[in-house]
């Protein structure tokens, strides 16, 4: 096991002691057991923070831990893979609970990736989404952490082309492929002034 993983099992195993203790005693303990390992603690403490601020990170412990077997999304069944990304995976899927007949794109936290940073940037893309209403940005529809322990987000799925095949295909001209260009820059704009 590389340093990193064991860190990250130590803080683990930490975090779910301090769940079971009443909050008071939990700063002595971390003291006692984290010693002069400050990044350890502040590790387990940040961790507890966002148990708390946040109880979709209850499964946080499994994360990074394959399981057997399919991966459970409650409402959701996955069709296919369509992108990776740094720390994602995104698949087209479509409900399973019958309430009514959509395909969505699910984007997840990758196998193996799993340490307390990226679920945590994961969370605030999440929260980052769910304030964005704009006409060229996916819409955040839901969101939880499947049953291997992986948080995910439930996006509107944009079935299309990319963006340089489809001027390829419509054989744009050069004023089309621009006007496509600053609908784009318009997108990416709104986002940077949402702090994105």
């Amino acid at each position: 096991m590389d340093a990193e993983k064991k860190r990250w099992h130590e803080a683990r195993e930490l975090f779910q002691v301090c769940l079971d203790l009443p909050a008071e005693e939990r700063s002595a303990y971390l003291r006692d057991r984290c010693g002069s390992d400050l990044e350890l603690r502040a590790d387990v403490e940040s961790l507890l923070s966002f148990h708390h601020d946040d109880q979709t990170l209850i499964n946080l412990t499994r994360v990074g831990e394959p399981q057997d077997g399919e991966t459970d999304f409650e409402r959701y069944r996955l069709i296919e893979k369509i992108g990776q990304g740094g720390m994602g995976e995104v698949h087209r899927a479509r409900r399973s609970d019958g309430a009514y007949e959509d395909e969505v794109a699910i984007k997840l936290l990758q196998r193996g990736v799993g340490g307390e940073d990226m679920v945590r940037r994961f969370w605030q893309e999440r929260q980052i989404l769910a304030t964005l209403k704009h006409p060229a940005i996916a819409r955040l529809l839901d969101g939880g952490t499947s049953s291997d322990g992986r948080p995910y987000l439930v996006m509107e799925l944009v079935d299309g082309t990319p963006i340089d095949r489809y001027c390829d295909d419509q054989r744009a001209g050069l004023r089309r492929r621009i006007e496509l260009f600053v609908e784009v820059c318009r997108a990416v704009h709104f986002a940077h002034q949402s702090l994105v």
